[in-house]
């Protein structure tokens, strides 16, 4: 029944209800809600300027209003309100009335899938304070300042459906079943919120669905990945609380602040057994939100799970399903060993499955392509019944002879229904493969170098082998890592900064540092460019921030590598705006005055900034003796890298001898781990090293960097040019794909090899590079002006047993006919074992 209850002021209400049986047993029901309206209403006080917004619901839609209440300590003040999420979406100020006022707030699409609304309030000072005279003349008197100006802030987090971004995606194929290897055409339909067909991008794929089953694979959601809740991340200031009786201070946004086509024939080998059976990146809807794409499913006898995730232009998303099969009405299913060690003996089985509603003979075979790897020991056929719709499993004998890959095909017939497949069989030794390796080079006046090759006895002939590269530099491949960081698709001031340090090599080292696809000799003025726009990322502080305008994160350290930057294209003799520079310089003095941090975990990270700062002051010309003595101080709590800097510091102020040049080399020094073939810097590993990029490959070349560039006096603790090329084959062996792992690790790699070939490699180099086994010619190379490319030769180890039997050695040589340095490296990986053992 409905119920009128007038009130006469508004607040917080209780309701309660309590209905009374013939039998005197009652029930009580109770629930609470607020009334709005105008005067005074007594909200709970706490000591801190937090106040309370209390909206209407939890959860709104795109187009609603919202509405939400003050709970305002006090009847009149100047109220701010905004909008927030990543910064301030709305604001606007309007005169606070009531201590329970209501305000609207309209929910908007791009509110999905959260947003923030503050009110700050804002109240002059209403009270004199009490002078120290009164207070000393009349002890009564209240010295706390009751009057004083004052500010109130409240946060709630309003959560908006994101229903109106879904698209519903439906899938489908142009029948359930198919055979193996058959045609199949496959429909898209994607409809927006109000059933529309709508234009957008699919991606498509199917997958078997046994395998998806072992890791109960769901199709993506992505619409809960791309509106995922939004933090707050913006960051308040008042400086009335400096003023108030007690202190507090609350993080924005924290809770307390606010509440198919031909069948396949009867002679059809399968052989495709592709667990993906699809997969289209791209597929274009039409503007009614269909598309169909016609495709060739495998050979499997299986159940596909066909996937559709789906996005439109209107950031929309969503995803859709469907199954489809692949059968026979005659079929084998394989249960072969997955592989076989030499000497195995194994049964190769298949379950024979019919759906043919009569009885027949099932004539199944099975035959071995490559006798030699793998051999049948037993019957090639046999003739077993088959019941109606039934199954009959079959095995055959085989056993592993020699390493290698060997196919085996198996058949069944009944009648005019058959069925065959085609596998392939691995057949090993089961013992783990060694790899052994030697590096050396011809210099000079030196025209060959030799290493010695012995097999052990028991060798495996058909595993591993011996690869062989010659290059005219340390350097092979340097390009790709070039090439990486001036098609990086994205635009903050490091990686920027990064690529501006790839164009400057590139375009002063010219052909020899080529990036594919970039003409070297007309470089220079992408770099003077990319120079320019870095300037855009200084504010008015003189810091630097990874995003032009955002100044309210200047970074000390980015700072300092854009500095770094700028010195090494003013040395090539590029144009640097000196007054930008100033600006930075004298931004990292006034950050370097600042107090150190209180807490121990951020010491490493607050002296590797430091140095850097004081390296690149140095470097600019800025005096920087009492830094450095103090950061010397604390050589012992800081990360290797940040020991290098100082160690640039000290060299650039010529201060290349002496007990602390050496204690720098020492430990940089003894920071350097050799491991196979190679060395690298084991670096710290702090979490809060990881604001700058913080990683070993990083180290290793900031201290080869470091290292390198200076001539080393004798017993200052440098290391041999020999340990040098160790840390350029670890930096070199650490890429993939052609580069490191991100665009620091790119650009002090780059920078730090650069400088070990302009140091170790200044001949062009102009020689023929021979290698042989004993006397047998492997490969050869001319090489012609500067490259940083190389040539491979892979011998397989059969061809080496030929030439050098186990138990015997050969000399394996490498010849340079002309000058420069011939690099070569050479990996021999073999396995031993007993069967093998004469």
């Amino acid at each position: 029944m409905a119920l009128d209850i007038p009130f006469g002021t508004g607040g917080y209400f209780e309701i309660e209800a309590k209905g009374t049986g013939a039998d005197g047993r009652f029930a009580v029901t109770r629930t609470s809600f607020y009334v709005l309206g105008s005067g005074y209403t007594a909200w709970q006080r706490f000591d801190h300027n937090r106040i309370e917004l209390v909206p209407e619901r939890q959860t709104y839609k795109p187009g609603e209003t919202a509405r939400i209440m003050i709970q305002s300590p006090w009847e009149q003040a100047t109220a701010l309100v905004t909008t927030e999420r990543e910064g301030i979406r709305s604001h606007r100020q309007f005169a606070l009335t009531s201590t329970q006022q209501s305000i609207s707030i309209p929910v908007t699409e791009s509110d999905i899938p959260n947003v923030f609304v503050s009110v700050l309030l804002v109240k002059g000072r209403t009270v004199a304070a009490a002078s120290l005279t009164e207070v000393a003349a009349k002890p009564e008197t209240d010295a706390s300042d009751p009057g004083k100006p004052s500010f109130r802030l409240g946060y709630v987090e309003l959560k908006v459906e994101d229903r109106t971004k879904r698209l519903t995606v439906a899938v489908a194929a142009d029948k359930e079943e198919f055979r193996p290897a058959s045609a199949a055409t496959v429909r898209v339909d994607v409809k927006d919120h109000q059933g529309r067909g709508t234009a957008s991008e699919v991606t498509l794929w199917a997958v078997d669905y046994g395998v998806l089953s072992l890791t109960a694979y769901k199709t993506p959601d992505i619409l809960g990945s791309v509106y995922v809740r939004k933090a707050l991340q913006v960051l308040n200031a008042d400086s009335r609380q400096r003023i108030v009786s007690r202190r507090v201070l609350t993080p924005k946004g924290a809770t307390e602040g606010g509440g198919g086509g031909a069948d396949a024939g009867a002679g059809t080998l399968r052989k495709d057994f592709r667990v993906l059976a699809f997969w289209l990146g791209s597929v274009t809807t039409g503007a009614d939100g269909r598309a169909s794409v016609d495709l060739k499913l495998p050979e499997s006898l299986t159940t596909y799970r066909i996937m559709a995730v789906a996005a439109d232009r209107s950031s929309r998303f969503g995803s859709g399903d469907a199954e489809v099969r692949t059968n026979k009405p005659l079929t084998l299913k394989p249960t072969f060993p997955r592989f076989l060690a030499v000497g195995d003996r194994a049964f190769f089985g298949a379950v024979v499955g019919s759906q043919l509603k009569a009885a027949g003979a099932a004539v199944v075979t099975m035959k071995s392509l490559d006798p030699a790897v793998l051999e049948l020991t037993g019957l090639a056929e046999q003739r077993v019944t088959l019941a109606p719709g039934g199954s009959i499993e079959v095995r055959f004998q085989g056993a592993g002879r020699s390493v290698g890959r060997a196919r085996v095909q198996m058949s069944v017939t009944v009648g005019a229904e058959t069925d065959s497949f085609e596998d392939v069989i691995p057949v090993e030794v089961l013992v783990s493969p060694e790899t052994v390796a030697a590096y050396g080079e011809a210099a000079g006046a030196t025209t060959a170098a030799s290493e010695t090759l012995t097999l052990p006895s028991g060798v495996v002939p058909g595993l591993g082998g011996l690869h062989v590269e010659m290059a005219s530099t340390a350097l092979v491949g340097l390009g790709e890592g070039a090439r990486y960081l001036v098609e990086y698709p994205y635009g903050c001031a490091e990686q920027k900064a990064s690529r501006a340090i790839a164009l400057l090599l590139a375009a002063d080292l010219g052909d020899a540092f080529a990036l594919p696809g970039m003409d070297t000799s007309k470089m220079r003025p992408a770099v003077q460019q990319t120079l320019k726009d870095l300037e855009r990322f200084q504010c008015p502080s003189g810091g630097f921030a990874y995003w032009p305008g955002s100044c309210t994160s200047t970074s000390p350290y980015l700072t300092a590598y854009l500095l770094h930057v700028f010195k090494v294209a003013s040395d090539l003799k590029y144009d640097v705006d000196r007054g930008m520079r100033e600006r930075a310089y004298g931004y990292l003095e006034r950050q370097l005055a600042a107090r150190p941090p209180i807490n121990e975990g951020w010491w490493p990270a607050y002296t590797a900034w430091q140095a850097f700062a004081v390296k690149v002051l140095v470097e600019g010309g800025r005096t920087q003796d009492s830094n450095l003595t103090r950061l010397y101080g604390y050589r012992d709590r800081m990360p290797v890298f940040a020991i290098a800097y100082l160690h640039d510091t000290m060299v650039a102020r010529g201060e290349t001898t002496g007990t602390r040049v050496a204690d720098l080399r020492r430990r940089m020094t003894n920071a350097i781990l050799p491991e196979a073939g190679g060395s690298h810097v084991g670096e710290l590993n702090d979490p809060y090293l990881l604001w700058f990029w913080n990683s070993n490959v990083r180290s290793t070349a900031i201290v080869l960097s470091s290292l390198v560039k200076v001539q080393p006096a004798a017993g200052a603790g440098a290391p041999p040019a020999a340990s040098f090329r160790e840390l350029v084959r670890w930096l070199m062996s650490a890429r993939r794909d052609g580069r490191w792992g991100n665009t620091q690790e790119n650009a002090y790699a780059m920078e730090a090899l650069v400088s070990y070939y302009r140091k170790f490699e200044p001949a062009a180099p102009d020689f023929r590079a021979i290698v042989r086994l004993g006397g047998q010619e492997l490969g050869r190379q001319e090489f012609r002006g500067r490259t940083a490319e190389s040539q491979v030769t892979d011998v397989p180890m059969s061809r080496i047993v030929a030439s050098a039997p186990a138990g015997t050695s050969r000399p394996l040589t490498f010849t340079k006919e002309g000058t420069g340095t011939l690099f070569y490296t050479t990996r021999l990986r073999y396995a031993v074992d007993a069967l093998f053992q004469e």
